[in-house]
């Protein structure tokens, strides 16, 4: 009995997902003996994912890429000034100071290369993919973005901003544009 359409991408959403959650980061830890090398399971599981959902990347025109640094510009200043009045720092970003202390070279590739490859096909093709109503596909691939960075309520509020200006890109010139859109913003965290 063969699989239909929507339960073989189901299956190969499953089998990306369990590969970046569990799969790579063990065996990098297995690897390298080193738990902080763990996280950069994303360098692993990118490649595949540009490879399965080649066909999702399309060319951005030259006002979609300006859109999508605007985006990530407008999302790094709202943030910004959120925290500016409410400093909070979540264990997700102290995880991620540590490690640029560490491992600094790997840290920028895997978090402006290579996460947002994966995050936005998981948090933003999968769940748009899967949820017909484009608005409650936002909101939840806003709040599954935001709880995959935080767990604490007080911290979830800039990845919560995140996650929708992500989206939002997604909506309006599909994965390639959120992805750039993502890219930009933690290169901007980073950078400055």
């Amino acid at each position: 009995m063969a699989l239909s359409e929507k339960k073989k991408k189901i299956c190969t959403y499953l089998f990306v997902v369990v590969l970046w959650q569990f799969i790579a980061p063990v065996f990098l830890y297995l690897l390298f003996r080193d738990i902080h090398i763990s996280v950069f399971g994303d360098i692993i599981v990118a490649p595949i994912i540009l490879y399965i959902f080649r066909k999702n990347y399309q060319k951005l025109s030259l006002k979609e890429i300006l859109e999508a640094i605007v985006m990530a510009i407008g999302g790094f200043v709202i943030v910004a000034v959120i925290l500016y009045f409410f400093p909070m720092k979540s264990l997700n970003q102290q995880m991620i100071e540590e490690i640029l202390q560490t491992y600094p070279i790997l840290s920028c590739l895997s978090a402006i290369l290579f996460a947002p490859i994966v995050e936005e096909a998981i948090f933003r093709m999968m769940i748009f993919t899967l949820i017909k109503n484009r608005w409650v596909a936002l909101a939840t691939s806003t709040i599954l973005f935001a709880f995959a960075h935080t767990i604490n309520l007080v911290t979830i509020i800039p990845y919560l901003v995140v996650g929708f200006i992500m989206g939002i890109a997604y909506m309006r010139h599909g994965l390639t544009s959120a992805t750039l859109t993502h890219m930009i913003y933690n290169a901007l965290g980073i950078f400055i």
